[in-house]
């Protein structure tokens, strides 16, 4: 079983017909999404799970500048030192720093 895209809506599907599209007969249920991102990962060659799609999302909107705060609520982080380990990660962001503001 591989990962395709639907044809006349681009989402993600499997060849077995289970689609991310809004169009699907019934809600896609957590276990159903959890065997989906599982089967694609496999198909992409990582282990992928729903939680890497938080960590994905959190780690893009830190590198595209959102607020701490606005991610902290966004995520549901109750403490902020969970919401700053995204920005410890990506030392990218900060290259150059230094020279642009001295």
């Amino acid at each position: 079983m591989s990962c395709v895209s639907c044809g006349s809506c681009g989402a993600p599907t499997l060849a077995s017909g289970l689609s991310l599209s809004r169009s699907a007969a019934a809600p896609l249920t957590p276990d159903s999404f959890q065997y989906l991102l599982k089967r694609c990962g496999a198909a992409a060659g990582v282990k992928a799970h729903p939680h890497m799609l938080r960590h994905g999302c959190g780690h893009h909107l830190v590198n595209t500048g959102v607020n701490t705060r606005m991610i902290q609520d966004y995520l549901g982080h109750v403490d902020l030192r969970h919401t700053e380990r995204y920005t410890e990660l990506d030392g990218q962001r900060f290259r150059g720093l230094w020279k642009r503001n001295n």
